[in-house]
């Protein structure tokens, strides 16, 4: 699902990309200031980006390329990849984004904070339950296995992001979700397929293996009978470690939605709450900032964490909602109270002290035909430093055209 504020533009054209033929779709964004929630949000981290993307599809083939020039006049090709499907299965290559969450808003382990990593990865699934008897039980099915390269300035050059997502609907209105990331290889380090292996079986807290950084867990997606009410519940539990071959020091998700209609108008509202403090085990394991961390790698692409945007010693909780006002225009809505940083580590990667306060935002969006304008308004009582995201009002302008 796109961000919750104006469309991003990358989810957007993904979703259209298996029409035949060509297709393509040109944007803008831009705002005045950054803020916490940008990427996710508005689609972009920059101050300003533009971009046009080009589409193809044919049969089992699909193809995007995403031209895209920030305010630094830098290209990236973000969106791009290149798709075969054949059954229920889909074989690709690019930098394509994911949200592995019940979630609207975010994940704990893979979101889209930070710019998508080019990866090659299979899909595969069914919107219908396995004929054979003894699987049938698992009713609607997803799975998803990457590989990844990511970008950064405090991991090894050229590390990499290993990660793979089951999803099941045993009963109706009930989804289950088991993730699991890797983070290893790079420099120093094996980049071959012992490594890979490595990475993907072995202990990841002694041997050969020692220096991988995992991430792994479950979530849950549960959606009431439409004759008792109109609500969804999720949640998410992400371990940073594991112990036995299990995750350990968990951080968690969980929110609540309900869908209906306010004075005749579809409207969506609901509560969302972050924790990524990992609490202390009995064993005196599970550190501060214990989170996003290990030894040899942070978890993160271009400097940015891939997981929750309040990313490691935070806490947030979120009231939402998004009202359609009309067949052209619609409003969504914010405001929640976060805690950033909350041991005080100067070296952490969004505030060097502990920082707490409020957010807001309002956006409103104008479809018609092929053409899409977003404005939002956003508002945080706090500053943080280390990623040079300001206190105060920041207003953002999204556009794009299909053609």
């Amino acid at each position: 699902m796109c961000g919750a504020s104006a469309v991003s533009i990358i989810c957007a054209t993904q979703a259209t990309a298996q029409q035949s033929g060509f297709s393509g779709e040109a944007w803008a964004a831009g705002v005045s200031d950054p803020y916490l929630y940008q990427r996710e949000r508005l689609g972009t981290d920059n101050r300003a980006e533009a971009g046009v993307a080009l589409r193809f599809a044919n049969g089992g083939f699909s193809s995007q390329v995403n031209l895209n020039v920030d305010d630094d006049l830098e290209l990236n090709y973000d969106g791009s990849f290149v798709e075969y499907s054949v059954g229920n299965a889909t074989f690709g290559v690019g930098a394509v984004e994911r949200n592995w969450s019940f979630s609207r808003r975010t994940s704990l382990i893979l979101s889209k904070n930070a710019r998508p990593m080019p990866s090659a990865y299979i899909k595969l699934g069914s919107d219908e339950a396995p004929t054979n008897s003894v699987l049938s039980w698992v009713g609607p099915w997803s799975f998803e296995f990457f590989n990844g390269w990511t970008e950064s300035t405090v991991n090894p050059a050229d590390s990499k992001v290993m990660g793979m997502r089951l999803t099941l609907e045993p009963i109706r209105g009930l989804e289950l979700e088991f993730v699991r990331t890797a983070h290893w290889g790079g420099k120093g380090f094996d980049n071959g397929f012992t490594g890979f292996r490595d990475a993907l079986f072995n202990n990841t807290n002694v041997g050969a293996a020692a220096n991988v950084d995992q991430l792994a867990g479950f979530g849950l997606s549960y959606t009431l009978p439409e004759e008792v009410a109109p609500i969804r519940i999720y949640g998410q539990l992400i371990g940073e470690d594991e112990a036995a071959g299990l995750p350990y020091c968990f951080i968690n998700l969980g929110g609540a939605e309900w869908s209906g209609t306010i004075g005749g108008r579809n409207t969506v509202l609901g509560v969302e709450y972050i924790d990524t403090r990992a609490s202390r085990s009995p064993g005196g394991f599970c550190a501060p900032n214990t989170a996003y961390n290990n030894n040899t790698y942070k978890y993160t692409n271009y400097d940015t964490v891939m997981g929750a945007p309040i990313d490691s010693e935070g806490r947030s909780i979120e009231l939402f909602g998004e009202t359609q006002l009309s067949s052209e225009l619609s409003m969504d809505y914010s405001v929640g109270h976060v805690l950033i940083n909350g041991t005080g580590l100067a070296t952490h990667r969004l505030s060097s002290t502990r920082q707490e306060g409020w957010t807001g935002s309002l956006g409103m969006t104008w479809e018609r035909n092929d053409l899409s304008i977003s404005g939002t308004v956003n508002y945080q009582s706090f500053d943080l430093d280390n990623a040079a995201i300001p206190s105060g009002v920041s207003l953002g302008l999204m556009a794009s055209r299909k053609f």
